[in-house]
Formats: C-alpha cells, sequence, structure tokens
C-alpha cells in the first residue's frame, strides 16, 4: 500500500508522490515508514534517506525534520542532495566544508549538528 510523501528543501520543493517506503536517519535512530504509521513528528540527523515505490534516487540529507500524519510523511530537509552527487572529489569537497563549519562553530548545539554532519560524510567515504 502507498502513502503520499513530500520531501522539501530550503526554497524548492524536491518531490511530492506516493510512495511505498521511506528509510529515514533519525536523531534518535533509523526509521522506515510505511502506509498507516503511527503519527508523530521528530528530528532527523545527518545520514541517508532511501524512498522505496517513487522515482527518487537515495539522498544524503544534512539534518532536518519529518512528521508522519494521516495525510502522509513530509520531510523538512536543512541541506539534501543526491547520494550518486557524493562521490570522488565532491565527497572530498564535502567532507572539507564540513571540517571548515565545525572548526568555526559557536555554540554547543551547532558543534553538535556540524559533528554529526562530518561523521555521516566520512562514513559514506569509507
Amino acid at each position: 500500500m502507498d502513502f503520499a510523501f513530500h520531501l522539501v528543501a530550503p526554497q524548492r520543493r524536491v518531490f511530492a508522490g506516493e510512495v511505498r517506503q521511506v528509510n529515514l536517519p533519525g536523531s534518535e535512530g533509523d526509521f522506515g515508514v510505511l502506509a498507516e504509521h503511527a503519527p508523530f513528528v521528530t528530528a532527523l540527523r545527518a545520514g541517508i534517506m532511501q524512498v522505496h515505490g517513487g522515482d527518487l534516487p537515495p539522498h544524503f540529507l544534512s539534518g532536518g525534520f519529518a512528521e508522519v500524519s494521516a495525510g502522509g510523511l513530509t520531510v523538512l530537509a536543512r541541506e539534501l542532495r543526491p547520494l550518486s552527487e557524493l562521490t570522488g572529489e565532491a565527497l572530498e569537497d564535502a567532507v572539507r566544508t564540513a571540517e571548515t563549519a565545525l572548526a568555526g562553530a559557536h555554540g554547543e548545539a551547532r558543534r553538535k549538528r556540524q559533528a554529526q554532519i562530518l561523521e555521516a560524510l566520512q562514513a559514506l567515504r569509507s
């Protein structure tokens, strides 16, 4: 059974359609959403989002929020990049950018978020 999925990145809607399942990196651990999932709202950490049953390849999220409701799933991503774009030099550039952002981060919450992004990118590199 499919359900409505909306993926929104800053300044644009990336995807709106019916999907079978979405797997996300939640702040409390990875989770999957299927049709008729119990409603909830959660923060997302940096990691990989996979969509099954829709025409959307895996994406790297730098964080955001997810809301599951009777109407489906909405993901608000802070930053979003197709996983296919994070290879070779593009991945190395993203790691360097994350390292620089972590070094310049002010405040505990911002440092923690930047450290999570860097850790996820380094895991992709491995």
